[in-house]
């Protein structure tokens, strides 16, 4: 465990004598927004297959940061602090190189609780290969994730939590690992002209609402679209509800299956499905299995 208030240099590489056991890294301890995890050029922190858990700031790796077969959290020292991942600058900047990196078979989690809202810009596939499932939390009331300005591709899943909602601006690409989007009370929004894909792998999404102008895509996965709100009832086409797909929305799918509904969500109303809307989907399921629903 390393823990300082206003930041941590390391010049020389270190690694954890100790196989499996946690790295501990605190280099703003009090709060004070002044501590930043500083790793030299061609430096190494390796954990022993341990987890490394790191809180800061903000993170400036000129070298390499390895967990091996464990994970990579990464903390925010403030409450509400913002975190941009890739080209985008926030409070804490993880851009696409410090990305590439950083080694963890066991995934790589940015945010927390009290995180604020996260901005991902221009993340590349070559920089996000060496780790597994990234998972982004911003889970604090009315905070968001949002994917702007450029393209971002990973080479694994994405796991994404927030309470505010999802914004995608741009285009976002997944390899090699199911896709989890959970919206909290807020909507899953896809821009015109923008594409969520997952190259053929399972994609869940939880949110109270979908705003959807681009396209979404599991290819020969199937799609799941639950509610986070219990009993909250669900139009698809031309039938207006608390959350509403409407057929142009329906349209933007491309799935082989899609399910729409569950134990959460309360009534389903369909109206005025055409072909055309539907084309993209294989089947479709709806389920009203909450009770009375």
């Amino acid at each position: 465990t390393l823990m300082a208030g206003v930041g941590i240099v390391i010049l020389d590489s270190m690694t954890s004598a100790a196989s499996g056991q946690a790295v501990v890294v605190n280099a703003d301890f009090d709060g004070s927004g002044d501590g930043t995890l500083t790793l030299s050029n061609s430096k190494t922190i390796t954990s022993g297959d341990g987890d490394v858990v790191v809180t800061a700031w903000d993170v400036d790796l000129q070298g390499e940061l390895t967990a091996g077969t464990a994970s990579v959290t990464v903390h925010g020292a403030q409450v509400s602090q913002t975190y941009g991942l890739g080209a985008t600058s926030q409070d804490m900047h993880i851009t696409d190189a410090e990305l590439g990196r950083m080694t963890a078979a066991a995934g790589l989690t940015l945010g927390s609780s009290d995180t604020g809202s996260i901005a991902v810009d221009g993340v590349t596939d070559s920089s996000s290969d060496s780790i597994a499932t990234l998972t982004l939390v911003a889970t604090k009331h009315a905070q968001l994730v949002t994917f702007q300005t450029g393209a971002s591709s990973f080479n694994k899943g994405v796991v994404v939590q927030t309470a505010g909602g999802i914004v995608l601006s741009e285009s976002a690409t997944t390899r090699a690992s199911a896709v989890v989007l959970s919206a909290g009370t807020g909507t899953l929004t896809v821009e015109s002209s923008k594409d969520l894909s997952t190259t053929g792998q399972l994609l869940t999404i939880t949110a109270d609402d979908l705003d959807l102008n681009g396209g979404v895509s599991s290819g020969m996965a199937s799609s799941y679209v639950f509610c986070t709100t219990a009993a909250r009832s669900v139009g698809i086409g031309d039938v207006t509800r608390y959350m509403t797909i409407s057929g142009f929305e329906l349209q933007q799918f491309k799935s082989n299956g899609l399910t729409v509904g569950g134990s959460t969500c309360g009534l389903i109303a369909v109206a005025s499905i055409t072909e055309v809307h539907s084309n993209g989907i294989s089947h479709m399921y709806l389920n009203a299995t909450r009770d009375n629903a």
